[in-house]
Formats: C-alpha cells, sequence, structure tokens
C-alpha cells in the first residue's frame, strides 16, 4: 500500500465500489431523484456551495458531498451526478426444503434452512460463533434498534440501537416503519442460538441498523454516507462495523454524460 494511502481513500474506495455494486443489482428499479445531487468536492470551493443544502457532508470521509437544490443553483465547474432512488422489491420466498437438519442446531425452525444446513452451520458453530464482530446492515430498519420503543426481535438480542442510525430524511429515527426485510436480513446473519426461532451465521455477532428504506424507496447518497458511518470507527465518530450488509440492488442505469463537458 503506498505510504500517502490515506484512511479517506480507503474509504472512497469502500464507498464507491458497494455504492456502484448495488447500483448494478436486479432486484428493485431506480429513478433519478429530482433536484438530489451527490457533487465531487474536489472539484467545487466550499463557498461555491453557499445555495445548496448538504444533506450528507462526506468531504473529509471520502470527497463528496450529498447535496439538495436545483440544478442551476450547482457551481458551473462542479463534477456531479444525480442521485438515485431505490424502489424496494423482493424476489417470491417459499419455505419448502428438500434437505434435513443433521447439524447440531436447536433452534425450532433450523430445519427449514437449508442455506445453513449446506454450510453446514452447526459444525462452523463449534469453533466461531461471531463472538466480538459487529455487522451492520443498510436496509429498511432492525427490530430493537431504536431506543424510543421497547419493540425487540427474541432472535436478536445484539443490536447495538447507541450505535444504529437512520439515514433518510424521514426523522423518524432507526428501526422499520412498516416493514419487516431488514430484520429479516439481520437474522439471516446474526440471529441468535437460543432455542428460538432460526439461527443466524454469526449467532454471537452484534447488529447495527443502518436504515436508508424510507416507506418503498431508499437513495443512493444516503447509501453511501451509511456505508462511510458503518466503515469508521467508533472513536472517530462510526460504527465500527467489521461488515456491512448491502441487501439490495437495481438494474443497469443509462450511462452517466459529464455535464461539465
Amino acid at each position: 500500500m503506498p505510504d500517502d494511502y490515506t484512511r479517506r481513500d480507503a474509504l472512497r474506495g469502500i464507498g464507491t465500489a458497494a455504492t456502484l455494486a448495488v447500483l448494478g443489482g436486479g432486484v428493485a428499479s431506480a429513478t433519478p431523484a429530482e433536484g438530489r445531487y451527490i457533487v465531487d468536492t474536489d472539484t467545487v470551493s466550499e463557498s461555491e456551495m453557499g445555495d445548496v443544502e448538504v444533506v450528507h457532508d462526506l468531504d473529509e470521509e471520502i470527497g463528496y458531498k450529498v447535496v439538495e437544490c436545483g440544478e442551476s443553483a450547482l457551481p458551473s465547474g462542479a463534477t456531479y451526478l444525480s442521485d438515485w432512488e431505490i424502489d424496494l422489491e423482493r424476489p417470491a420466498v417459499t419455505a419448502d426444503s428438500e434437505l434435513n437438519a443433521e447439524d447440531d442446531v436447536s433452534d425450532p425452525l433450523a430445519d427449514l434452512q437449508w442455506d445453513k444446513q449446506s454450510q453446514d452451520v452447526g459444525k462452523v458453530h463449534d469453533t466461531a460463533t461471531g463472538e466480538g464482530a459487529r455487522i451492520g446492515v443498510l436496509d429498511d430498519g432492525v427490530l430493537g434498534a431504536n431506543p424510543d420503543n421497547d419493540f425487540a426481535h427474541p432472535d436478536l438480542p445484539n443490536v447495538r440501537g447507541d450505535l444504529s442510525s437512520n439515514f433518510t430524511g424521514d426523522g423518524q429515527g432507526p428501526g422499520p416503519l412498516n416493514d419487516d426485510h431488514g430484520t429479516h436480513v439481520a437474522g439471516t446473519a446474526a440471529a441468535a442460538a437460543n432455542d428460538t426461532g432460526v439461527v443466524g451465521i454469526a449467532p454471537d455477532a452484534e447488529v447495527v441498523d443502518l436504515r436508508v428504506f424510507s416507506g418503498q424507496g431508499a437513495m443512493t447518497g444516503d447509501i453511501a454516507a451509511a456505508i462511510v458511518y458503518g466503515a469508521t470507527p467508533v472513536d472517530a465518530g462510526g460504527a465500527g462495523c467489521d461488515v456491512l450488509n448491502l441487501s439490495l440492488g437495481v438494474p443497469p442505469l443509462v450511462p452517466f454524460e459529464d455535464p461539465s463537458t
């Protein structure tokens, strides 16, 4: 690694790569968000940004700002692109399984978890359970993440509400609004081995809710901000996650044309 390779370079690469990966998936749809842009701060000065509302200031971390304004208010020399709104959509799910639960897993629904059986998770848990690890879930909220209510899931005792955050503009805090996809994803990753429900890949890992969906939509700028926060150490103001899970995506987008050329 070059001597001048900084944490900002690393986060910028992580944020860009992960956001592009989201935009290359195939489980949802996306449309440009009117009046919302992602600006490369290396191409503008702070004084030139006076007429825009900054939604997420990621300048120090990855060199971008997510802003809301009319396109004409953006500095003439700025490199930017439209933020994109992702619509939530799920594939069909079936509970049928042709496999038998042969691993030493006592949770009552373990025999339906074909994925855990094919991975021999019961044997894996003899030596590794995720203890000491922290998983960030970028989704529509995880039950138990909002400290303002008492709702929790018995299979998710290790949700870190103190580190969880809402990156949308709905003002409702972390935790799900009206959906359970994020809770399902968190359970797939880290449901406890506690004789209740199902068991996760890493049942002793902590879960951090990084909510990016408000209702049925999410913005790519919010996703980038959640990635940066999740990957940033706690002592630097982030969540200190070891792993970030993004179970979301959209079809390929139209080619981007640089407006400055």
